[in-house]
């Protein structure tokens, strides 16, 4: 059975993932409380487990941010989503 943390773990890990939440965005625990109905201390445990996947940036005593991604390392990512398709496709 899957707990209400599992739940907001996915739901922000997919939200990263599919950019509705955006490289570098400041992740403000205030704003993720209301969005995604979870405590301060539940949110807190699941950015540092999305930190530790790579997700987010912790600041130490500044906070999370979604984790940034420079422009050759989106390169990279469209680069090896081609050859996958094309790969797929054949």
């Amino acid at each position: 059975m899957i707990g209400v943390g599992d739940n907001v773990y996915l739901q922000l890990k997919a939200d990263i993932i599919f950019g509705h939440l955006a490289p570098g965005d400041k992740l403000r625990l205030d704003r993720l409380r209301q969005t995604y109905a979870a405590s301060v201390t539940t949110l807190r445990e699941i950015l540092n487990r999305l930190s530790a996947e790579g997700l987010v940036l912790s600041e130490g005593q500044r906070g999370f941010q979604v984790m940034p991604i420079s422009v050759s390392e989106l390169k990279d990512i469209a680069a090896l989503r081609l050859l996958l398709e094309k790969h797929a496709m054949e």
